[in-house]
């Protein structure tokens, strides 16, 4: 298992989901005298380095402190930290001891030095004696070290035997003790009195969560599903390692697109049942009310849970430490998140259905209106028996809307639907798919709902919100538009001319029309009367387009305002991703790289849900290629296509659009198998009127033809991009794929990116210009300007790529020096971004070929005949014959194979 670092590994390519299952079931707490290193929990110990440094430290000195108290809640870590310095302390060759003290042996006087203790007689204080004097034997004072484990379960006579360890000084003692619970006086004493220093352990951290699973499962774990997995376990590693066993084992953990994906639906198995019981006890039933009350509407006002539940079992269920008091707030919450579940589970049906009752009407009647107690009283009405109030459901699901949770506001909205809520909880129903993302459902719920509208407003209605998820669910704009104009051809717009025209304007700009979107939003934006869903997105459909008009000032300034908006309407708060998509393209498009990241990260902590995880993460993707950090941009692109696959089960078009992000992310690195692969497994379904990510899947495609040795067949892709963007009113997009084509060696954009120089914001048009003119006149040190001008704005790739055409130009005119360092400069920013591109091996590699030559010897040596090498290059079969001749005269080699071996570094000879 990857990440070990000496523990029990599973057999020989068992995989992450076995070792998983075998470290689940690696023994624990195993009564042991002598302690034998390497025999521990299966995982590898994480985050855990400070404390290990310090127990090490107190233990090594056999004149210190005489070893120290590990304390902290079930499963924290505690056994696994000091088994840890017990191994430590042994291979320094002390002599060490591990003990296990269990409630069974609790008993029994000596219970748990039962091993050391023989029949002396009726003395205990002999017997005790003799146990110490076995455990230390002829050893030195303090050299041999006694680990006790769970030392609170120890009974007065084993308590005793470590009091005098530790007060004679005989022997290093570290023990582990639970939080909460009663240890023996002789036990607790010892940290009491401060005769040994007391260490409380907590939970592990997001990030060292996240580590350790990475470790464990050998791969990445998705953000999002690494945050859910902390905050559900809330860091306690033995939860973790048993739900992480056992949802990798359902399915529900799984590598998705080379991430690890958590769907946090967890189901309770009966082994972490268990464990989680075992941690809440053996308790009273008024105490077992107070943690199902807690469990069933966290959190809980004090008002209300002390309408029903006694003030005596509330600080019984405190003391015990299973719930927790916010004094400031004036709520009671879980002590642990996973408590909740495991009592859902065990607790009856029918006693959890009469506390439902009692909290709707106690949260409704002591607690102020707000939509949190409306999100509560409406989940409890959810879960309970018929007859539900399907008003409070729709207030319910509004609410969550409200706060972005979009999977709870659909359930709510359903639930209403099923309840009598009429054609308005139909209504509510449909918006929240659509809003959550399920393009072809909600499809399905509004044609039925416009197929019998009572009313021409209601079908204008209909017609807005219809056009919204096909054009941005679904990415058919076209149909979109075709929706609004049957609307407004039968029943008018009905007072509502601003909201569809502020749809079509976001409609316009998804198709590519630009300066279209920009016209119809901009008058809609001046108007005061213009508000709520219809102001975002007529703000949406001009910021899109300004991003592709290359007006990025201004294009920042109507998103500020837009992100503004978001924040104080709720029916437009979950646009704002949306939203931040134009605008951090329009930031990226223009080479404002650090306002890209600065305003991506901003999103990716505001993200809530699947869908809105999704979108930011793939922001994120967009700032980090921007800057030319490829191995950040593709795990952040990975973290895109995983949440994809569950957010667009209905909308797979999002998939495809973070498939292509990906895939340009692999090939600038030079990993063709795997961009080959991203691309080979993104459905097919945007429609073709869906043209704003047209030149951003184009040119996906022609990183991988030029990371597959034909730059030329990239570069023509490129150019043919431009013309598309050209002829669409595009300058922003025309300028990025120009710019790809001088990357891939291809200068015919010169004269156009000087053009666009006077037309589109940003300092990305003009380091372009510079690239592809002084690639034209083959000009080294313009070359090294150009690289110059890249970095300065953040594209370290294009920077790399200017700076390594510079060398090879260089090396041709015979200027070594200045060839020199353009290749160093090349070389330093290559190793920063982690990009592999045809220009960068052919600075490389000094080679008398041609780069027409090198191009075909690439393909070649890719298993293409010359046929097909002349089909990929728009050559004739004659011509790339000709090539490979003239090429194997200039190498001294007689045959194909020998150049393809040649140029792949073998030595001459070869078989």
């Amino acid at each position: 298992m990857a990440g070990h670092r000496a523990g029990v590994r599973g057999p020989a390519g068992s995989g992450p989901l076995n070792n998983l299952i075998a470290a689940a079931e690696s023994p624990r707490g195993r009564h042991r005298a002598n302690y034998t290193p390497g025999v521990r929990a299966g995982w590898p110990l994480v985050g855990r380095d400070e404390e290990l440094r310090f127990v090490s430290k107190a233990i090594a000195n056999p004149g210190g402190t005489g070893g120290l108290v590990l304390a902290g809640a079930a499963g924290v870590g505690k056994t696994r930290l000091a088994r840890e310095a017990l191994s430590v302390a042994q291979r320094q060759g002390r002599r060490c001891h591990w003990i296990a003290a269990t409630a069974s042996a609790r008993s029994v006087p000596l219970g748990a030095f039962a091993e050391f203790a023989t029949d002396f007689g009726p003395d205990p204080l002999r017997r005790v004696l003799e146990v110490v004097g076995k455990l230390v034997a002829d050893s030195a004072p303090m050299t041999v070290v006694v680990g006790i484990d769970d030392a609170h379960l120890l009974d007065e006579q084993s308590a005793f035997v470590v009091q005098q360890l530790v007060q004679r000084r005989a022997a290093t003692v570290v023990l582990t003790h639970r939080s909460g619970e009663v240890a023996p006086d002789a036990i607790s004493s010892l940290w009491k009195d401060e005769r040994l220093p007391r260490m409380d352990l907590q939970p592990l951290s997001t990030e060292e969560v996240a580590e350790l699973l990475t470790r464990v499962l050998d791969g990445e774990v998705e953000a999002l599903s690494a945050e859910q997995l902390w905050r559900y376990t809330n860091g306690n590693v033995l939860y973790l390692r048993q739900l992480t066993t056992d949802e990798a084992e359902a399915g529900r953990l799984a590598n998705r697109s080379g991430v690890w994906v958590w769907d946090a639906n967890p189901d309770m198995s009966p082994t972490l049942l268990e464990l989680i019981e075992s941690t809440i006890g053996r308790q009273s039933k008024p105490v077992i009310e107070v943690l199902d009350i807690v469990s069933l509407a966290e959190p809980v006002e004090l008002p209300v849970l002390l309408s029903v539940a006694s003030s005596a079992a509330v600080d019984t269920a405190v003391e015990r430490g299973l719930i927790r008091i916010d004094t400031d707030a004036q709520v009671a919450r879980l002590a642990h998140p996973m408590f909740g579940d495991a009592r859902r589970v065990r607790a009856g049906p029918l006693h959890l259905l009469d506390l439902r009752r009692g909290l709707v009407e106690s949260i409704g009647r002591l607690c102020e209106p707000s939509p949190q107690q409306t999100i509560r009283r409406a989940v409890l009405v959810m879960d309970s028996a018929e007859p539900r109030d399907p008003a409070l459901l729709r207030d319910g699901a509004r609410a969550a809307l409200a706060l972005l949770d979009t999977r709870l506001a659909v359930r709510l909205a359903h639930c209403a639907t099923q309840s009598s809520g009429g054609r308005e909880a139909d209504f509510d129903y449909a918006s929240a798919l659509a809003i959550a993302g399920h393009g072809r459902e909600c499809e399905r719920e509004f044609s039925r709902l416009a197929a019998s509208a009572p009313s021409a407003a209601e079908e204008a209605q209909l017609a807005v919100m219809r056009a919204a998820n096909l054009g941005f669910n679904l990415y058919d704009p076209a149909s979109a538009e075709h929706v609004l104009d049957n609307a407004q051809a039968v029943a008018g717009s009905c007072g509502l001319d601003n909201a569809f025209a502020a749809i079509r304007s976001a409609l316009r700009a998804a198709s590519g029309q630009a300066a279209s979107a920009v016209d119809l939003a901009t008058p809609l934006l001046v108007s005061a009367e213009v508000a709520g869903m219809s102001r975002m997105m007529a703000t949406w459909g001009l910021v899109w387009g300004l991003a592709d008009l290359g007006e990025v000032a201004r294009a920042s300034a109507a998103a500020a305002e837009g992100y503004a908006l978001a924040r104080t309407t709720f029916d437009a708060s979950h646009l704002r991703f949306g939203l931040g998509m134009g605008h951090v393209t329009a930031l990226r498009l223009a080479g404002e790289v650090k306002q890209a990241r600065a305003t991506a990260e901003l999103l990716w902590r505001d993200a809530q849900d699947e869908g809105s995880h999704m979108m930011s993460a793939l922001l994120m993707c967009f700032a980090e290629l921007a800057a030319g950090n490829l191995a950040e941009a593709q795990r952040w692109a990975r973290a895109s296509v995983a949440r994809a696959k569950d957010y667009s089960d209905e909308s797979p078009s999002s998939r495809e659009i973070c498939a292509d992000f990906l895939a340009t992310a692999l090939a600038m690195a030079g990993e063709l198998d795997a961009a080959r692969q991203a691309l080979s497994e993104r459905p097919r379904r945007i429609p073709d009127g869906y043209r704003y990510w047209h030149p951003d899947r184009t040119l996906a495609e022609a990183w991988i033809d030029a990371a597959a040795g034909a730059p030329s067949k990239a570069a023509r892709a490129a150019l043919t991009a431009a013309d598309e963007a050209r002829s669409l009113g595009r300058p922003a997009r025309e300028v990025v794929c120009l710019q790809a084509a001088a990357q891939f060696g291809n200068p015919s954009g010169a004269e156009r990116l000087a053009q666009l120089t006077s037309v589109v914001e940003g300092p990305r048009v003009t380091a372009a210009a510079a690239h592809a003119h002084a690639l034209a006149e083959h000009d080294d040190g313009g070359l090294v300007e150009a690289s110059r001008r890249y970095e300065e704005f953040g594209d370290r790739v294009a920077a790399g790529d200017a700076a390594a055409q510079a060398a090879a130009i260089s090396r041709k005119g015979g200027h070594r020096g200045s060839g020199l360092t353009a290749a160093a400069i090349a070389e330093r920013l290559a190793r920063k971004s982690g990009a592999d591109t045809p220009a960068l091996r052919a600075c490389r590699v000094e080679s008398p070929l041609t780069d027409r030559q090198r191009e075909i010897i690439s393909l070649a040596a890719q298993g293409l005949s010359n046929h097909e090498i002349a089909e990929q290059l728009v050559l004739s079969v004659r011509t790339v014959e000709g090539h490979i001749f003239q090429a194997s005269q200039k190498a001294g080699v007689n045959t194909r194979e020998e150049l393809i071996a040649l140029m792949n570094g073998q030595p001459r000879g070869f078989e």
